[in-house]
């Protein structure tokens, strides 16, 4: 704390103990700190000026002086306390970080997985009994929850934002070829053309009772490409209704920062991994983050070596 602010903090304390009516009044910088009383003192020595007036000796007003600096002291270094509380782990079939500031320790785990039980239960694919799965499957009368809806809405306009470039109904061509819960096929151009009609999400509706139509029972659903980021924006919604105001949460590489790291006083700092180098020793770019949302994606870290051919198959998020 410098001179300045702790003088101001000191005086307007020790002049609020003896004039208990007077009204506190923050400056507009520092809307955290008292603005000290402006009382007259012809000669600029506040202590000499104010212990005469009401009746104190000057020793007894020193004393009752260094046992406010000391509380005073005290309470500001409190309050400047920030404590760095994190939780790490897998979900998802990815793995997560989640950092937020408090002044005190704090441990959402029991809530941090109550959000991953919940996404998990509406739309895993590698879960038989999720609404996602029963829905692939073939059952029509799954009434989905909220968080499915969401989703639906939320790909549904940026199908339509991309001209169809995002599409979640691509969960057949994402077993075919090896990469979901399904069963793997051998695959070729005319087996490709011929999964192409079980693509398509003007091929699917829901409906107002809450369930899925789908024009060919063979369409299947796969969130992923937008599940992780649908993710973190329930865990930012449950960290605010617990007010905490400086986060960073990360699952799988989907990123959203609020406020600041106040413990080093700047921005939150990502970085993004080097493709061509092993480990995270030397990312490629550091990015800034202060209340905005990042997504990043790749195939250099998930891939299928065709045991055949040697070839290696990638797939990124889609």
């Amino acid at each position: 704390m410098d001179l300045l602010k702790f003088e101001r903090c000191f005086f307007a304390i020790s002049t609020l103990s003896v004039i208990p009516t007077l009204s506190v009044i923050p400056t507009q910088e520092e809307s955290h700190l008292p603005l000290p009383y402006e009382i007259p003192c012809p000669s600029g020595r506040r202590a000499d000026y104010l212990a005469p007036r009401f009746g104190m000796t000057k020793k007894l007003f020193r004393f009752l002086s260094l046992s406010l600096f000391i509380f005073v002291l005290n309470s500001c270094d409190a309050n400047k306390k920030v404590v760095k509380n994190q939780n790490v782990g897998g979900a998802l079939g990815t793995s997560y970080s989640i950092i937020y500031l408090s002044n005190s320790e704090l441990d959402f785990q029991a809530e941090i997985d109550s959000v991953f039980v919940a996404v998990n239960r509406s739309m895993s694919t590698y879960i038989p009994t999720s609404d996602i799965s029963k829905i692939n499957k073939g059952d029509s009368t799954v009434v989905v929850d909220q968080m499915f809806k969401e989703v639906f809405e939320l790909s549904k306009e940026i199908h339509g934002n991309t001209d169809g470039y995002f599409d979640p109904t691509v969960g057949t061509l994402v077993n075919a070829w090896g990469f979901g819960p399904g069963e793997q096929i051998e695959m070729d151009s005319t087996k490709v053309d011929s999964l192409l009609n079980f693509v398509g999400f003007d091929k699917v509706e829901l409906t107002v009772s809450g369930t899925i139509k789908k024009r060919y029972s063979e369409i299947k659903f796969d969130f992923n490409a937008i599940a992780k980021g649908y993710a973190i924006d329930r865990l930012a919604l449950m960290l605010d209704e617990k007010e905490i105001m400086d986060y960073l949460v990360e699952v799988g590489g989907e990123v959203l920062g609020k406020g600041k790291n106040r413990i080093k006083e700047k921005d939150w700092v990502v970085g993004i991994d080097n493709p061509e180098r092993e480990g995270r020793s030397n990312p490629r770019q550091l990015i800034y983050l202060k209340d905005r949302a990042m997504a990043s994606s790749g195939n250099y870290i998930k891939f299928r070596i065709d045991e055949g051919t040697g070839e290696r198959k990638v797939c990124a998020h889609y």
